[in-house]
C-alpha cells in the first residue's frame, strides 16, 4: 500500500486544479515534485499532474522534462485516437452500418481538454449481425491487423499500431452486472446530426460506467481515473437521478456507486474521510491504473488461503475451459486432456514466470490485509 498520504493529497489536488479549474497554491519540494510524478506516472495521470504544476509554476530543472515527456505522448496519444476514430466513423457510416462508441472515446470529449482523457484503445459497439461486415470492412479499408476473437469482441491493431475492440456484445457472460443493466441499443439514441451513430442515455452511461469499475476494482483496483470520470460525467453529462438508480439497483452496483461517489466528494469537492473511504483510497493508489497482484489474488480466493488459489488456478471451472477448448461443448470427456494442454501451454511459455509470481503472491499474502480487503468487497457488496 502506498506510504506517503502528503503524496497522494498533491496529486488528487493538482488533478482537481485541472477538472474543476481549482488554484493549486501549496509550495512544493522537489523531492515532493518527484513523488508526485511516481505516483501520477502509475496512474497514467502525470501529464496532467504535469500541466498543473506548470501552471502553478512549480516546474523546473529536469521535472520539466520528465512530465513533457508524458505531456507529449498524452497529446499524441490523443491524436492518434482522433484519427482512427474519425477513420471509422466515415467507414461505418459509408456501409450505414449502425455503431456506438464506448468508455473513453465518449468521456474524453467531456474533459476540459479532450487530451486529459488519455486511452491506449478504441471501444465500438455493433450488432452482432453487422460483426463479420465490420471485421472484413476494416482489414479490407483500413488495413487493420486481426488480432483476436474473445467472448464479447474483436480486437484489431490499425496501422497506427492503436488497440480497437469491436464489441458485439457489451460484456462477456461473466460480467453479470453490467449484463443487469439491460439492453445498451435499447438504451440508447442517434447522436445527434448522424443517421448510424448511437450513444447510450446519460443514464445507461453513468451505470455501465460504474459497471465497468466496480469490474476492475473488484479484480485489484482500477486507478484514480474512473473516479475522475465520474466528476467530469456529474457536472456535463445531465441525468435523472431516479433511473440511475433503478439501474445501479437492478445490477446489484448501489453500495459501490454510493462509496465511490463519498469517494469523488472526499478526493476533490473536501468532504469527510471515514474509514471505509480512508480503505478505498490506500487501495486504490496502491495499484496503480491497472490494480494489484494481491487484489486480483483476493478476489479469487478471498479469505480461504494460498490452497484454494492453487487449486482454483490448476483447475479452471468447467465454464471457463470450455470458452478455451471449445471441443469440450462437443466432447466434455476431453475435459482432462484439456486440463493437462492448458498446463503444458503455461509451463512452457512466458505465461509461467506471470503464474509462479501470482503463485508465490498468494502463499505470502499477509492475512491482515487479505481480511481488511474481503471486508471492504463485502461492505461495497462485490464479488
Amino acid at each position: 500500500m502506498i506510504d506517503n498520504k502528503q503524496t497522494a493529497r498533491h496529486l488528487i489536488a493538482l488533478l482537481g486544479a485541472e477538472l474543476l479549474g481549482k488554484e493549486f497554491a501549496e509550495m512544493l519540494s522537489e523531492e515532493e515534485i518527484k513523488e508526485i510524478y511516481t505516483l501520477s506516472k502509475a496512474h497514467d495521470l502525470a501529464h496532467i499532474a504535469g500541466d498543473a504544476l506548470s501552471r502553478a509554476g512549480l516546474l523546473q530543472g529536469e521535472a520539466v522534462k520528465a512530465f513533457q515527456k508524458w505531456q507529449y505522448l498524452a497529446l499524441y496519444r490523443y491524436q492518434r485516437v482522433s484519427y482512427e476514430i474519425s477513420e471509422l466513423r466515415r467507414v461505418l457510416n459509408d456501409e450505414k452500418i449502425p455503431f456506438m462508441p464506448l468508455k473513453g472515446t465518449v468521456l474524453r470529449e467531456h474533459y476540459p481538454d479532450p487530451a486529459m482523457r488519455t486511452s491506449v484503445d478504441i471501444d465500438i459497439l455493433v450488432h452482432g449481425e453487422d460483426l463479420e461486415r465490420v471485421k472484413n470492412l476494416l482489414i479490407e479499408t483500413l488495413s487493420y491487423r486481426f488480432d483476436v476473437e474473445e467472448g464479447h469482441d474483436v480486437s484489431f491493431f490499425a496501422p497506427s499500431e492503436l488497440h480497437v475492440e469491436i464489441h458485439f456484445a457489451l460484456c462477456d457472460e461473466k460480467d453479470k452486472r453490467t449484463l443487469s443493466l439491460g439492453d445498451p441499443w435499447e438504451n440508447a439514441h442517434l447522436k445527434e446530426g448522424s443517421l448510424y451513430e448511437y450513444e447510450m442515455t446519460n443514464e445507461f452511461f453513468y451505470a455501465y460506467t460504474l459497471a465497468h469499475a466496480a469490474k476492475h476494482f473488484y479484480v485489484g483496483g482500477c486507478g484514480i481515473r474512473p473516479f475522475m470520470d465520474m466528476v467530469v460525467m456529474r457536472r456535463s453529462m445531465p441525468r435523472d437521478e431516479g433511473k440511475v438508480k433503478a439501474l445501479l439497483d437492478k445490477a446489484g452496483l448501489s453500495a459501490f456507486a454510493a462509496y465511490a461517489e463519498k469517494l469523488c466528494d472526499y478526493w476533490f469537492f473536501e468532504a469527510d474521510c471515514d474509514e471505509t473511504i480512508a480503505f478505498m483510497e490506500e487501495y486504490l493508489l496502491a495499484g496503480g491504473a491497472f490494480g494489484t497482484v494481491e487484489g486480483y489474488i483476493v478476489s479469487i480466493q478471498g479469505d480461504k488461503g494460498g490452497a484454494y488459489y492453487f487449486w482454483r488456478k490448476v483447475f479452471l471451472p468447467y465454464k471457463s475451459m470450455k470458452k478455451q477448448f471449445p471441443v469440450l461443448n462437443k466432447c466434455p470427456i476431453l475435459l482432462p486432456f484439456c486440463h493437462v494442454a492448458r498446463w503444458f501451454a503455461i509451463v512452457f511459455t512466458s505465461r509461467r514466470k506471470k503464474a509462479a509470481a501470482q503463485m508465490k503472491a498468494s502463499q505470502s499474502l499477509d492475512g491482515e490485509k487479505t481480511k481488511k480487503i474481503v471486508d471492504l468487497q463485502k461492505k461495497l457488496k462485490l464479488g
